[in-house]
């Protein structure tokens, strides 16, 4: 009898350590608590999700990590363990509904992911160091925190131009935005210039149910105005992002904010009908987002390019050769992390009325130039 008493709580601490083993390796796989979180809410119940976020604590409290972890894995960790506990997270799930066979096949789905590119070291390892080479460093290196007032002014802006009613007023504020990250952004590439190199690094953006491929096409709209390159992953609600860690940070910003306005603007036109009284708000509301996502980048460029000659008239040649050197850094290392991507089929608009809505709320978001930009 005694051994029959103890009998499920073995069964329960073993699959609490296979649980936790399966998450240990994903971190070792190029994974971060983000990114599994994301994923979990992309693809599968609010059941996993919260079970994988106590496993995550659970996770942490065991092992002898203790600070050897990045700023970035921080934050996530924080972020993503809110109000979970530590302790036995299977036992926890069980009491509040869920089986034991449950929490196996959660253990067993997490075995069975693939590796992702690591966007910052795994925990246990220490922090990014100070300066690598790109050819050597599977991770590359940012060149640093960008300016954090600068951050601070564009965050402001970004802010209001998503509360605001009036287009006029947001259309203003995301122009003066975007012309203070790209000022900022060549400045700094500038300022590295005949100095130790500085490699690209990487970002992970989720792109949430519902229209992720059109999310997914605004990023690599907003990636390639900053000069960075986005690599999306189908069925995990996931996109990486390799460039410069200013552009990184410019591209994070944008698409946030850009996505917050055109969101906005689509559920405007509510729910959409045809001539038959047939509902295609579904139809409606894709077309809009790829609208929106390809005019907008007609104006992200715009606005760089005229960034761009501002600063190229007055820096004695130096920009051009810059700008070369860094694509050529960003696609190797793009190349590095993703040897063997394919091109996926994008997704295109079916609906007129929605594409015509979509590129007359990115003009509202205009971009575009009005007064000398000063840095």
């Amino acid at each position: 009898m005694p051994a029959d008493t103890h009998q499920p709580d073995r069964h329960i601490a073993a699959a609490e350590g296979q649980l936790i083993d399966a998450i240990s390796s994903l971190w070792q796989q190029g994974w971060t608590p983000s990114d599994l979180i994301t994923y979990l809410a992309f693809a599968h119940s609010q059941i996993e999700l919260q079970l994988v976020r106590h496993a995550i604590a659970a996770e942490h409290d065991r092992s002898a990590y203790g600070d050897r972890i990045s700023p970035l894995w921080h934050r996530q960790l924080q972020d993503v363990t809110i109000d979970a506990g530590p302790t036995r997270p299977v036992l926890r799930f069980i009491k509040r509904g869920g089986s034991l066979e449950d929490a196996v096949y959660v253990s067993q789905l997490l075995s069975a992911l693939p590796p992702f590119a690591p966007v910052t070291e795994p925990p246990g390892e220490g922090v990014l160091g100070v300066v690598r080479d790109p050819d050597d460093d599977p991770l590359g290196q940012p060149t640093g925190d960008p300016d954090p007032g600068m951050l601070r002014r564009v965050r402001a802006l970004l802010a209001k131009a998503e509360s605001t009613e009036y287009a006029a007023e947001a259309e203003a504020f995301t122009e003066k935005a975007q012309e203070l990250i790209t000022l900022h952004s060549l400045h700094a590439m500038l300022a590295d210039v005949g100095t130790e190199f500085h490699g690209p690094a990487a970002i992970r953006l989720a792109t949430e149910r519902p229209y992720a491929k059109e999310k997914f096409l605004l990023i690599g709209q907003v990636a390639r105005a900053n000069r960075c390159q986005a690599i999306g992953h189908q069925g995990f609600g996931l996109v990486t992002v390799i460039g410069f860690q200013v552009d990184l940070d410019a591209v994070d910003l944008l698409y946030t904010s850009l996505l917050v306005q055109a969101t906005r603007a689509m559920h405007e036109y509510g729910k959409v009908t045809n001539e038959w009284g047939e509902s295609t708000t579904r139809s409606f509301r894709k077309s809009f987002l790829v609208g929106f996502a390809s005019r907008i980048g007609e104006r992200l460029k715009t606005a760089a390019a005229n960034a761009t000659e501002h600063i190229a008239n007055d820096d004695n040649g130096r920009l051009l050769p810059a700008l070369a050197s860094q694509d050529a850094a960003v696609e190797r290392h793009t190349t590095q992390l993703f040897p063997n991507t394919t091109k996926a089929r994008t997704s295109h608009a079916t609906d007129r009325q929605g594409w015509s809505a979509g590129v007359a709320a990115a003009n509202a978001a205009d971009l575009g130039r009005r007064k000398p930009l000063t840095s």
